[in-house]
């Protein structure tokens, strides 16, 4: 596996025609502004899905760059979301294609691998795999609520 692959495999999971079904790009644009907040029992809503999982790709580049490692706040994981408008939708779509062209300049640039990270059991790859793996978790739980 090399740096190449995983440039790949970020962009068919964001953007690309996935195996599994809806990419990102187009799970979260074909939504209904109406679905965005809609909770089922005591479960996150979809747009807190979304900012968590900007917040564990903003969290990935973070470590990347810094080879520094922190606990990430409950609110910054999992923000409570009851109220959002149009434009910060927008915005929120915005950012993560942001952080999509920053990851994807990182991945592909990535090299060594192997490299493990100090103090931890995990190398590069293992990162940069688990982002791509953390999407496609939630952007099946996006698309699952946005059947409700």
């Amino acid at each position: 596996m090399n740096a190449e692959y995983l440039t790949h495999q970020l962009d068919v999971v964001y953007a690309g025609k996935a195996w599994y079904g809806k990419n990102i790009l187009s799970s979260l644009h074909d939504l209904k502004f109406d679905k965005v907040l809609q909770r089922t029992g005591k479960g996150h809503n979809i747009a807190e899905l979304v900012y968590h999982m900007l917040a564990w790709r903003k969290y990935t580049l973070f470590i990347l760059q810094n080879d520094v490692h922190y606990e990430m706040a409950a609110n910054e994981n999992f923000p409570k979301v009851t109220h959002l408008t149009k434009a910060q939708w927008g915005q929120l779509l915005s950012d993560f294609a942001e952080n999509q062209s920053k990851l994807k300049e990182y991945f592909h640039s990535a090299s060594n691998l192997s490299k493990k990270f100090p103090k931890k059991p995990y190398t590069l790859l293992d990162v940069l795999q688990g982002i791509i793996h953390h999407d496609i978790y939630h952007i099946g739980q996006i698309n699952m609520l946005a059947k409700f």
